[in-house]
């Protein structure tokens, strides 16, 4: 059946849409086995394309050219394109999505076919290093299944099936057994919770090429465990709407940039990103909300594409307010997870809500085993890393429970309920 999808339908789906996929993929590899310095040679070129800038007063490197051409163009959000000016005729020819409004308002995005395609072709890429062809058999883990008519014939076309595992585990357990996919792609708090539910059944499994986890943050002790219950490989994926993927793990657990035709940069206002292929929108230097941390190269599967060596997510609702005045990223209480879990604690899952400013709750989710056996351990430690990271004038109330994720909705493992005026 794969390959009918692989060699068949899919091929005649892009050639009625009209998107080069092929043609796009062939580029993407050449692009991407490029040196360091020969890729930002290429984003250099395609830079000087779009902007005619007077020439430099003395000879750069190709990175500082980078940098000194960017620094004179203004930083874009997306309230810049909130009333994007196209031509009728453009707007009938381009494909559109929206985003979801997250961070503020949602946008509604333009793109050509050749954008798509391009998209679709760095899907590939990242897929294939994983043995994973476009059109195989997917489990999609994704909010509530949609039963209409249209959603139905899209996921026969597209040979997936939706599954969440928010309900009752039989029924899903037996779907997918049935479904037979290939691999998983979706949301990570969700496949987590597919992971937890086979392991506490103790039901075996399908067997699968790989794991795609996307759209939310996972500890590499909650990788471990997905991966030791389905026996395969488990890989992040770092994108959005507006870009698609950004940024994939190779084999050895690196973030590498995939998109040869995005340009990322940190800034104080978080990561600035210019797509050079989209010649509709022109986001260029937009800027994305999270904070990232950005380095060349320096990874173990010789890769010569540039490294994503830290994702912190939202900035927007991830600073944690301390009574002393000070603010801190929420990314220390992956931290404290993490610390817990090396020291032999197995912590499946975890949620903070800040109640007030001086006032913290800890959800934790362990099994019922490990709960009877070291949960007043696990709650001294819990206190002494919180102290120890956020100071000792606060107050902590630590619970041992599962954690709720709700339909249609990114899980984050911090809330903040204090009013903005606090």
């Amino acid at each position: 059946m794969n390959f009918l999808y692989i060699n068949l339908v899919y091929p005649i789906m892009y050639f009625l849409l009209g998107l080069p996929v092929n043609k796009a993929y062939k580029r993407v590899c050449e692009l991407n086995r490029l040196s360091y310095e020969g890729l930002m040679q290429h984003k250099l070129a395609l830079l000087k394309e779009l902007y005619s800038a007077r020439p430099l007063s003395k000879p750069l490197d190709t990175e500082s050219q980078i940098s000194a051409l960017l620094q004179s163009l203004d930083i874009k959000d997306k309230s810049s394109f909130q009333k994007l000016e196209l031509t009728e005729k453009q707007t009938k020819a381009a494909f559109s999505r929206e985003t979801a409004g997250t961070t503020g308002t949602p946008l509604k995005l333009y793109y050509t076919k050749n954008t798509i395609a391009h998209q679709l072709a760095v899907r590939r890429y990242c897929f294939s290093s994983y043995g994973v062809m476009l059109g195989e058999r997917e489990a999609r883990f994704w909010g509530r299944r949609e039963e209409t008519f249209k959603s139905k014939l899209k996921e026969k076309v597209l040979n997936r099936k939706v599954f969440s595992f928010l309900g009752e585990p039989h029924y899903e357990i037996d779907s997918l057994r049935k479904f037979k996919p290939s691999y998983a792609y979706g949301y990570s708090s969700l496949i987590l919770n597919a992971a937890k539910a086979y392991d506490s059944l103790r039901i075996k499994p399908p067997k699968l090429k790989v794991i795609i986890c996307t759209a939310e943050t996972l500890m590499d002790f909650q990788i471990e465990f997905i991966t030791k219950v389905f026996q395969c490989p488990v890989v992040m994926e770092y994108g959005c709407t507006e870009f698609d993927v950004i940024a994939f793990q190779c084999h050895e657990g690196e973030y590498h940039q995939v998109n040869p035709d995005l340009l990322l940069e940190e800034s104080s206002k978080g990561c600035l990103v210019t797509d050079f292929n989209n010649t509709l929108m022109k986001m260029h230097r937009y800027r994305l909300g999270d904070d990232l941390t950005l380095s060349v190269p320096l990874c173990s599967c010789e890769s010569h594409l540039p490294v994503i060596t830290e994702i912190k997510g939202r900035s927007n609702k991830q600073l944690v307010k301390l009574p002393c005045g000070k603010q801190v990223h929420a990314v220390v209480f992956a931290y404290i997870a993490e610390e817990l879990n090396e020291q032999g604690y197995q912590i499946s899952n975890f949620k903070v809500i800040q109640k007030k400013i001086n006032s913290f709750e800890f959800f934790v989710e362990v099994s019922n085993d490990e709960r009877a056996e070291s949960a007043p351990k696990i709650i001294v430690k819990i206190k002494e890393l919180f102290s120890e990271k956020l100071g000792d004038d606060l107050l902590l109330n630590i619970y041992f429970k599962e954690v709720p994720l709700e339909l249609g909705k990114k899980f984050d493992y911090f809330e903040c309920l204090v009013p903005v005026s606090d």
